[in-house]
């Protein structure tokens, strides 16, 4: 595939990697090389139109992107799950499972264990730090990680994407995923 011009004008290739700022560069080129598709002439509030329609194109792609890189991509598996999630897609378990990106925080003192090791669905990290932080510190797409962060008391807060399986292995889970977050919650590390 070769490289692109985004609506800047600056070269875009496919070799850079997929990031959410890329993503929203794709469909918004889309959108200008197709505009008379999507907004034909004559159509009233054409400006309000365009933004709906690129916030309803932004969600999409990014659902797409998103659900392949977990379905396909080699991400580190999680440690304690890992005789369950294994990091290559291709290497088959016994419940042929479909999995989504979980977002991981983790507070370190030193070389001390966690004091914080939390995974957060999409919705739940959007939620708890705002889009912007999330943005930062992980990446939709996980491209920012691993990512970290050095608090001025020398505390380390670490971020990762990792794969986690939705449907039937969830509930073997459960029990997993209650020993592995820890139970203590780091005030100020929220909606930042």
């Amino acid at each position: 595939m070769s490289a692109n011009k985004n609506v800047f004008g600056e070269s875009v290739s496919p070799d850079d990697g997929l990031t959410s700022q890329g993503l929203r560069d794709l469909v918004l080129n889309h959108v200008l090389n197709d505009l008379k598709l999507f907004i034909p002439d004559g159509t009233p509030h054409a400006a309000q139109r365009m933004v709906e329609i690129m916030a309803s194109l932004e969600a999409l792609t990014e659902t797409v992107a998103i659900t392949a890189m977990a379905n396909r991509t080699h991400l580190s598996a999680l440690k304690t799950c890992d005789a369950i999630i294994h990091g290559d897609p291709e290497l088959k378990v016994d419940d042929p499972a479909k999995y989504e990106l979980r977002y991981r925080a983790i507070e370190q003192q030193g070389d001390n264990e966690p004091s914080y090791d939390r995974l957060y669905s999409l919705d739940e990290v959007m939620e708890e730090y705002g889009q912007e932080f999330v943005e930062t510190f992980w990446g939709k797409f996980g491209e920012n990680c691993p990512n970290n962060l050095i608090l001025a008391n020398g505390t380390q807060l670490w971020f990762t994407v990792v794969r986690y399986p939705v449907a039937s292995q969830s509930a073997q889970l459960d029990n997993v995923e209650q020993a592995y977050v820890a139970p203590s919650r780091r005030a100020g590390m929220g909606n930042a």
